[in-house]
């Protein structure tokens, strides 16, 4: 998996293709985010269907987009011995017939290896390689930015898809929903052939970045910062999407009807995409300070939104700011994700960085929808789970927080700061 500039000559960069490029994984990152949306709609009726508890079908969504974000070490792997364009093609139609094969599931244990397993794991490849585009398109000095817009992609896709599947459902039932998501998601191929027929012309330098060197994946935990960027998303994987994981049963539970639910859904998605254009357009003011002490505050804020849920679950009102506020930061934090790690790891470093962020995100999501679950059949309710994934947010703060003050304390006394192995100051060199 490699990611920096690739171009061979001027005459790519004044070209129209890296737009080409970008647009295209703008919309694949629209697809391939889908199904976090629909499937915390979908959930409800097969938990209904099947008679199952919670925790039992929260596997099928949690799985996805476990393995589907947490699959990126392994999915780098494969790239590399298999190639981009063949993953791509291969992961786009696998996933696909996946979400076809589920319409006809006749118990949980099907739908959840083939929507949370099956799915997940093709679509690691397109998502993988969405991002890994952009930095063979675009230049190292706009790279970053263009890394965050893609991903409002992924906030359109939460606006329209609760609205889109609550009417499939409506009219085909959630058997004809995923059929007719799983012929939607087929569009993965042809953009998959329009990102290769603008890329740029290979170079030995992007062959010399398919290199792996096993030592990697133990040095980047040398950081300082990326050691607290991995405990930041160990655990927002495990507690950060319960949101759109479970809002639309615990409001039914409450007395609000589904329209109540998926209004919340899409205004979550509307601020979810503001958040990642904001990540785009404030990358200069993100860039004067590292990220990684701006998710100090941040991630207080979404403590606070979280709690909101079960304080004021009556309140619509409230519930519809905590919903704009959860968003926000989802869409932020979501855009961030990989230039957090360029900004904290060495260039060489980074590949393996962001395969090793994106891993302990969504490797850990397969484990928080099933706690979540458990913890909603155990108390009764789920209010007990937006309490926890606030706790989690406060303790997210906090490792940044802590972050700063060790950092401002090493400088005050004149030493090197965090670790002997690389300057994070808090002011990033140009």
């Amino acid at each position: 998996m490699a990611m920096p500039p690739y171009r061979t000559t001027d005459h790519y960069d004044r070209s129209y293709k890296p737009y080409v490029v970008f647009v295209c994984s703008t919309l694949i990152i629209f697809i391939i985010i889908m199904p976090s949306s629909l499937l915390g709609i979908i959930y409800v009726e097969i938990m209904r269907e099947f008679q199952s508890s919670a925790s039992e079908a929260a596997l099928m969504q949690s799985l996805f987009r476990g393995i589907s974000f947490g699959g990126g070490a392994f999915g780098g792997v494969v790239i590399r011995w298999a190639g981009e364009f063949p993953c791509m093609m291969v992961g786009s139609i696998v996933g696909c017939l996946c979400f076809g094969a589920a319409a006809f599931a006749e118990n949980l244990i099907t739908v959840v290896l083939l929507i949370g397993v099956g799915a997940g794991s093709a679509f690691v490849f397109p998502l993988l390689l969405s991002f890994t585009n952009i930095g063979h398109a675009f230049p190292a000095s706009t790279a970053s930015k263009f890394m965050s817009f893609i991903t409002m992609g992924g906030g359109l896709a939460m606006i329209v898809t609760p609205y889109i599947t609550n009417l499939l459902i409506g009219h085909f039932g959630w058997r004809g929903a995923f059929l007719m998501f799983s012929g939607f998601f087929f569009h993965l191929v042809p953009l998959g052939v329009a990102v290769k027929l603008n890329f740029p012309p290979a170079d030995e330098k992007r062959d010399e970045s398919k290199k792996f060197q096993c030592s990697d994946q133990t040095t980047v935990f040398k950081y300082g910062g990326f050691v607290v960027i991995s405990m930041q998303m160990v655990l927002y994987g495990m507690f950060g999407y319960v949101e759109p994981w479970f809002l639309p049963d615990y409001l039914l539970s409450k007395g609000y009807t589904k329209d109540d639910a998926a209004l919340l859904l899409t205004i979550i998605g509307v601020a979810s995409l503001v958040g990642r254009v904001l990540a785009g357009l404030l990358d200069p003011f993100f860039r004067r300070t590292k990220i990684i002490y701006h998710w100090s505050y941040m991630f207080v804020v979404v403590a606070l939104g979280h709690a909101a849920f079960p304080f004021f679950v009556s309140v619509y009102p409230v519930l519809v700011v905590a919903s704009v506020v959860f968003g926000l930061q989802f869409g932020l934090f979501i855009s961030q994700m990989s230039p957090i790690t360029y900004q904290t790891l060495p260039w060489n470093l980074y590949p393996t960085g962001i395969a090793t962020v994106f891993t302990l995100y969504g490797g850990f999501a397969v484990v928080g929808g099933y706690i979540c679950g458990y913890i909603c059949d155990v108390t009764g309710k789920y209010d007990y789970v937006f309490y926890v994934s606030s706790l989690a947010s406060m303790v997210c703060g906090f490792g940044s927080i802590l972050l700063y003050a060790v950092d401002k304390a090493r400088h005050k006394d004149g030493d090197s700061p965090l670790d002997k192995t690389i300057e994070i100051s808090v002011i990033t060199k140009p």
